[in-house]
């Protein structure tokens, strides 16, 4: 469902999750959090969640994203989520997460 992967971008060290599923559900979400926010390293700047694949996510998706942030805002790590469909885009509107992180169509 994911690859972590750790990037050097100049000085700021990431860690990238890329999504592979186009749905993105409860075991999606459960799986995610126990993977990324509980074993990323914690000597990163900044968390990436690439969505390029994902048309649909569920309540508990978003749930997902909203707990990673405010697990990780606890060791200063802000959350960008990039390559998000308009659909995905439109969600995150109508919820407010894109005023609480940073979302963008591109990378």
């Amino acid at each position: 469902m994911l690859n972590i992967e750790y990037k050097q971008n100049g000085t700021l060290k990431e860690a990238v999750v890329i999504l592979n599923k186009e749905n993105i559900n409860g075991f999606e979400a459960r799986q995610f959090v126990e993977e990324v926010v509980n074993k990323v390293n914690k000597d990163i700047d900044r968390l990436l969640i690439d969505m390029a694949k994902v048309v649909f996510i569920s309540s508990a998706g978003l749930g997902m994203i909203v707990n990673s942030h405010i697990v990780l805002k606890k060791h200063n790590i802000p959350i960008k989520i990039v390559n998000v469909s308009e659909e995905v885009r439109k969600l995150f509107a109508m919820t407010k997460i894109d005023s609480i992180i940073e979302v963008s169509r591109s990378t």
